[in-house]
């Protein structure tokens, strides 16, 4: 499955967005609007800005990402890939620790059977998230389940 994921960035004087725990409910990416100045909770806005790294091209003046008080990540599958595995939307989070965290849910609520996906890890090499899954749903065998995953970056352009 194919993803595109993007990193948005929270600086001051903006406060970060209330999530601690990447499984909780309330602020899966279904309930996040994306606006043209960061993003909405239930009409409260929240300062990110999308991250695309500097360019030799680019005269724009870029903030220092080490300065950012929050890194989300935000994004989804690709078209093509729906079609065989199913639409989902992903967001998360990069911890000050370097751990990301991240939510998988369905696009549609016809697949609410999927269940809600947390992927937790570290990148490694600057181009592979590894880290280990877990299910948000209990099966008749076990309370969830359990695995390791690897995301590699397949684009060398943002």
């Amino acid at each position: 499955m194919q993803c595109a994921i993007s990193e948005y960035m929270c600086f001051s004087p903006h406060l970060p967005l209330p999530l601690d725990d990447p499984s909780d409910l309330n602020f899966g990416p279904v309930n996040l609007l994306e606006s043209e100045d960061g993003f909405e909770i239930r009409s409260r806005k929240f300062g990110y800005e999308k991250y695309s790294p500097p360019s030799n091209t680019s005269a724009s003046v870029q903030r220092d990402p080490g300065q950012a008080l929050d890194v989300v990540i935000m994004g989804e599958t690709l078209h093509d890939h729906e079609q065989a595995w199913g639409g989902f939307r992903f967001m998360g989070r990069i911890r000050p620790d370097g751990l990301i965290s991240i939510r998988r849910e369905p696009k549609n609520a016809d697949d609410a059977h999927l269940g809600i996906w947390i992927f937790e890890g570290r990148l490694r090499y600057g181009i592979a998230l590894v880290g280990q899954l877990r299910s948000s749903m209990p099966t008749e065998d076990c309370d969830t389940i359990r695995g390791i995953f690897s995301l590699h970056r397949i684009s060398e352009t943002w």
